[in-house]
């Protein structure tokens, strides 16, 4: 079969687009098992993402390597069973305030980020957010949080942070520190 060229653009990495302009050009966005993968699809915004129904059936949404500069705390928190989100390798610079109660795993890695703030997510056991910028971590509610990976980030203060399960925090020597004084043990700096 023969592609149409509007169908090849649109579905490429190449062509930067929003939600709702993906959806016109290939149709409904389809949630399997409760995933949405929109991963290397070219899509800058998230504008449009109230056109995928039924959110509480969605319990996991990759939009890795993707061109997202930013996004609304309602376009995200209205997925209220979502489970796993990943925002790596985006051109994102701040992430809203959330609130997933059921979010276990949040990939945030490779972005623009400077600091991580406003983030209340009672059942998060994985957060990922190395290679980025990141100069301060303040207001981060994680009881559950196990596993934090701030690798190749100048963290310079940690304020009001609550990761009590914390086993493995892997931070570089200016995470180390910034967490130490916050009053947060580091055993692993890599």
């Amino acid at each position: 079969k023969i592609l149409s060229l509007t169908f090849l653009l649109a579905c490429s990495p190449l062509y930067s687009v929003s939600i709702a302009e993906y959806v016109q050009k290939t149709g409904p966005i389809l949630v399997i098992d409760g995933v949405i993968n929109l991963s290397n699809q070219g899509i800058t915004s998230l504008t449009g993402i109230k056109l995928i129904q039924n959110p509480d059936e969605v319990t996991a949404i990759d939009l890795s390597d993707n061109q997202i500069k930013s996004f609304t705390s309602s376009q995200i928190n209205r997925f209220s069973n979502l489970e796993r989100l990943n925002l790596s390798n985006n051109l994102l610079e701040d992430i809203p305030s959330l609130t997933l109660p059921k979010l276990k795993k949040l990939k945030v890695k490779y972005n623009k980020l400077v600091s991580l703030s406003n983030l209340n997510l009672p059942s998060l056991k994985k957060l990922k957010a190395g290679n980025n910028p990141i100069t301060h971590l303040s207001n981060l509610y994680m009881p559950q949080l196990k596993k934090l990976k701030i690798k190749n980030a100048p963290i310079k203060s940690v304020e009001n942070v609550t990761i009590d399960k914390a086993k493995k925090i892997k931070v570089g020597p200016e995470g180390k520190l910034a967490f130490e004084q916050a009053g947060i043990q580091v055993k692993k700096i890599k």
